[in-house]
């Protein structure tokens, strides 16, 4: 079922596949089959980053380090205006 493009089916089509009834879906023992057999259709929340973390993560990507060195390259060479536009 990996290899489908879902995306480019016609519902009738999708629930054929999926072996369900387009308008009725599942019945409840079918239901509670796949349930045993695949589990709940659920995320699973994860413990939320806190906010300091995140604006520390931000100086991880390569963009940004980028810009930052930019930032003080145009600083060291005595171009303020730059150096401001690029912080």
């Amino acid at each position: 079922m990996g290899d489908i493009a879902w995306h480019t089916l016609s519902s009738e089509d999708t629930a054929s596949r999926l072996e369900s009834h387009l308008h009725t879906g599942l019945d409840p023992a079918e239901a509670q089959r796949r349930l045993t057999l695949h589990g709940r259709n659920a995320i699973e929340e994860t413990r939320r980053r806190a906010p300091w973390r995140m604006l520390l993560d931000q100086f991880t990507d390569f963009m940004i380090l980028v810009l930052i060195a930019a930032a003080i390259l145009s600083g060291m060479i005595g171009d303020p205006p730059d150096a401001i536009a690029i912080v």
